[in-house]
């Protein structure tokens, strides 16, 4: 449809418009591990997120956005987003923590999906609180390791 700006409200919602360049609103609480929204035609470098808090508040971006190894499973488990936190860095060896306040995209293999997660201010993924966004994506992923918030976010 154009330009949009597309916000699910709670529950889990599926979004997809491909035309013009979008932007999508979520908010803490809203899109979680177990509600997950899912976008169905997010073009990375184009379309943007804006984040909103728990109670309806406009939120900054990430203070960073990092692109983690792709998880050896076919969907997102509580195991794999904890290995995220642990590990969120996929070009370097060891482990990197996800900071508070960051972002990290990673990719599941035999899927053309990859999952946004977005911590919410507190140390290591809450499973009911963080952000858990499935984006079916359009376009290159940006490559492994620190990219820019400006890439996802608006």
């Amino acid at each position: 449809m154009g330009n949009d700006t597309l916000n699910g409200g709670s529950g889990k919602d599926s979004f997809n418009d491909s035309l013009g360049i979008d932007t999508y609103v979520f908010q803490y609480g809203q899109s979680s591990f177990s509600a997950t929204d899912q976008v169905d035609s997010f073009t990375i470098g184009s379309d943007t997120i804006d984040l909103l808090s728990k109670t309806g508040a406009a939120l900054a971006k990430p203070d960073n956005l990092t692109r983690a190894a792709g998880i050896d499973d076919f969907g997102l488990s509580l195991d794999s987003l904890q290995q995220i936190f642990i590990d969120a860095n996929g070009k370097q060896a060891g482990n990197q923590a996800l900071s508070v306040n960051s972002a990290v995209i990673v990719e599941t293999f035999g899927f053309f999906n990859a999952y946004l997660v977005i911590n919410d201010n507190t140390p290591g993924f809450q499973a009911n609180s963080d952000l858990v966004i499935n984006l079916a994506t359009f376009g290159a992923m940006p490559p492994l390791g620190v990219i820019s918030v400006d890439t996802i976010f608006s």
